[in-house]
């Protein structure tokens, strides 16, 4: 409240008026400078600041909603959720067996106030977990440079119109295989259109990016990192220049139709294609990778090496578990 304060103080020394009595293209502005936690007294004070501050962008910077199991629970109850931003973080904790209750920890970074608990009588925690997650990131104004999670995404957890806007998608490994849910469910809510990198690390089931493959052709990035639905037709539709699979649909004539591609492109230097796969050794034989291309030059029996432009070369390198695809400054 105390920089609200001040803030309002120095408009009204300056111009004679008062904070709420600019008009609202000039609030707009200035609330789109101000972070989350410089909102919050804002939305307190007057309807026209609580509209500037609830309508005027506001980018986060990482955001991360975690699921966490305690491991010597055999019953499987005890469950901890952290929403975690730049500037916050959230635990929810279900706090005995069985218990509908949730207490909930808040941890604000620089302020004077800095940690606060609460119990939430009656709340399953998902739920709870959920109206935060709600409030924080899916309000059409809001969007984040990064969202991670390991959290199974169930059914009508959120609605099918509500879209979280974030550059970077993460997925990292989540506690308990058994729990219901799927990881891939968050894809249909994330802006295909905001997106450019999604890595995707060894969660515990086959990832699926069936129905979002036209999500994936605007991507910058794209490690997946694990068992997944991706294929040759997927591969071949993306723009993105720093690509790695594990145990996909690839094959050899898929990868070989990429570097005739990147040949034709003159990708730039650190362009990097990296496929792991499982055993039989030779199921990517270096002459059919590099087949039909032009000026190849083979240094041994598992790499190659390709001209692009006067100051740039492809090398192709297998060996028994990865394929890779990488361009180099001559």
């Amino acid at each position: 409240m105390g920089q609200m304060n001040t803030l309002s103080r120095k408009i009204g020394q300056k111009f004679q008026m008062r904070l709420d009595q600019l008009a609202p293209e000039i609030l707009h502005e200035i609330f789109s400078n101000l972070s989350y936690r410089e909102r919050l007294p804002a939305k307190l004070c007057s309807k026209a600041l609580n509209a500037a501050a609830t309508g005027a962008p506001l980018a986060l910077g990482k955001v991360s909603f975690m699921e966490y199991f305690d491991e010597f629970d055999e019953a499987n109850q005890g469950v901890s959720i952290v929403l975690r931003t730049d500037e916050f973080e959230m635990n929810f904790n279900s706090p005995g067996y069985k218990s509908k209750d949730t207490l909930m920890d808040v941890y604000i970074q620089n302020a004077r106030r800095r940690h606060n608990t609460e119990t939430i009588e009656n709340q399953e925690i998902r739920d709870v977990a959920r109206k935060y997650l709600r409030k924080l990131i899916l309000p059409t104004n809001v969007s984040c440079d990064s969202f991670e999670t390991n959290y199974r995404y169930t059914a009508n957890f959120l609605e099918n119109s509500e879209i979280i806007k974030t550059k970077k998608f993460r997925v990292l490994k989540s506690g308990k295989p058994q729990n219901a849910g799927f990881i891939h469910g968050w894809l249909p809510h994330l802006k295909p259109s905001n997106l450019r990198d999604i890595a995707v690390y060894k969660s515990d089931e086959d990832f699926s990016f069936v129905g979002f493959e036209n999500g994936l052709s605007s991507l910058n990035t794209l490690h997946v990192l694990q068992r997944s639905s991706l294929n040759d037709n997927v591969l071949l539709s993306l723009k993105a220049l720093d690509i790695e699979m594990e145990q996909a649909e690839i094959t050899a004539n898929g990868i070989n139709t990429l570097i005739q591609r990147w040949t034709g492109q003159s990708v730039p230097r650190g362009s990097r294609f990296v496929y792991y796969y499982v055993a039989p050794t030779g199921r990517f034989p270096i002459q059919q990778l590099v087949q039909n291309i032009h000026n190849v030059s083979l240094w041994t029996e598992n790499k190659a090496f390709i001209p692009i432009g006067s100051d740039r070369i492809l090398i192709v390198y297998v060996d028994s578990k990865a394929v890779h695809v990488e361009c180099f400054k001559k």
